[in-house]
């Protein structure tokens, strides 16, 4: 018997989906609505409630890597968060490349209702069917959206969430590059059959990555903010029960509740070490969103110039200033691609900051462009 099998598939014995429709789904086959309040030991997130992407490090300690991603998460996410998790491909050189996955804020509440042990992004766990190929993933979520992932044999992962076309697809494998070109492709049309390739996923995935999306809201003292307040008063209550009642007890007696005093002394003095360091994080998570509402969303941005390029036309840099962004690319018609981009009611100002030029390795028109962008 294959034991790591059986526990998992017992300890895994339902599973939570969260993506743009919620499931509970148990290891029998069976697939049912997510009701209010409902629990299970794994949650999957969709990829509507994450965003993904890799980065190097020239280190490899996962806690120096954890750190550096949280000092600048910024610079990486398109969003504050404060969750998110990464790891490790295989190396092809010195320095350590990594997935990272950041967690949009909104779907956390829905989390620790679950109270899991494991959160896991869907796509992190693709990587593990087909790990000795490059592979394309067509995935049906419902009537309206479909997932299309690309994971490759050192743990690459590239996925957008999207409509069911064939132009949907053919942008998709212009965002793989020539990567995807000789990718084995998977079509998946029923949700049932992509939960039991998610649980078939999760039973070939290495215990050692399972461990690096282990819930780290099982200790966190800010989610169970309401439990500590409510100690600290019943500490406090019991501090005075106990001090009042020393004078009404004999002498023997009053020794032993004094000692009984420094312990409930101790315990409240760090108690309230612990709400110091809930203002603290409080204060520090206002701050942050003061500077988060000045900031450029880039996922909105993103998404502008996703829907305006069409066919014929590649960005090739993208570089942000304040709301000032400035686009490199090639176009067969550049001055076409202009206008059609100045129409977009958020775009403003777009103009051609250098003449066009003919690539001579493309025959395509060399563009550079600014406008500003307001965000909604």
């Amino acid at each position: 018997m294959d034991i790591k099998k059986f526990l998992l598939k017992n300890f895994f014995n339902k599973i939570i989906y969260l993506g743009s429709k919620e499931y509970i789904i148990y290891n029998n086959g069976k697939i049912d609505d997510l009701s209010k309040n409902q629990k299970a030991n794994l949650v999957i997130i969709g990829k509507e409630h994450y965003f993904e992407t890799s980065k190097s490090f020239p280190f490899g300690n996962l806690n120096d890597i954890r750190s550096a991603i949280n000092t600048d998460i910024l610079k990486v996410s398109p969003f504050e968060t404060d969750l998110f998790f990464f790891a490790k491909k295989k190396s092809q050189h010195d320095s350590t490349d990594v997935n990272i996955w950041f967690i949009d804020n909104s779907v956390i509440d829905k989390i620790s209702f679950a109270l899991p042990y494991l959160i896991i992004p869907e796509t992190a766990l693709l990587s593990f069917l087909f790990n000795k190929n490059d592979a394309i993933y067509m995935i049906n979520l419902d009537e309206n959206k479909c997932l299309y992932a690309y994971t490759s044999e050192r743990g690459d992962i590239k996925s957008i969430v999207d409509v069911q076309t064939d132009q949907a697809f053919e942008k998709f494998l212009k965002l793989v590059g020539s990567k995807g070109k000789n990718s084995s492709l998977k079509k998946i049309n029923l949700f049932k059959d992509y939960t039991d390739l998610l649980y078939e996923s999760i039973l070939k995935a290495p215990v050692s990555f399972l461990f690096r999306f282990v819930n780290p809201y099982l200790l966190s003292i800010s989610l169970y903010k309401k439990y500590i307040f409510s100690t600290i008063y019943s500490v406090i209550i019991m501090f005075f029960l106990y001090t009042g009642a020393t004078a009404f007890i004999p002498y023997y007696a009053e020794q032993k509740l004094k000692e009984e005093d420094s312990k409930l002394s101790k315990e409240l003095h760090l108690i309230l070490q612990k709400k110091d360091m809930l203002d603290a994080y409080f204060y520090k998570q206002n701050a942050l969103a003061e500077a988060l509402s000045n900031y450029t969303y880039k996922v909105p941005l993103l998404n502008l110039l996703y829907k305006t390029v069409q066919e014929g036309t590649l960005i090739r840099r993208i570089s942000i200033s304040g709301n000032v962004v400035e686009l490199n690319g090639l176009s067969k018609k550049a001055s076409e691609f202009l206008s059609l981009f100045s129409k977009e009611k958020n775009v403003k100002n777009a103009k051609f900051t250098a003449p066009v030029m003919q690539d001579l390795g493309t025959g395509m028109e060399n563009f550079y462009i600014s406008f500003v962008y307001l965000k909604k």
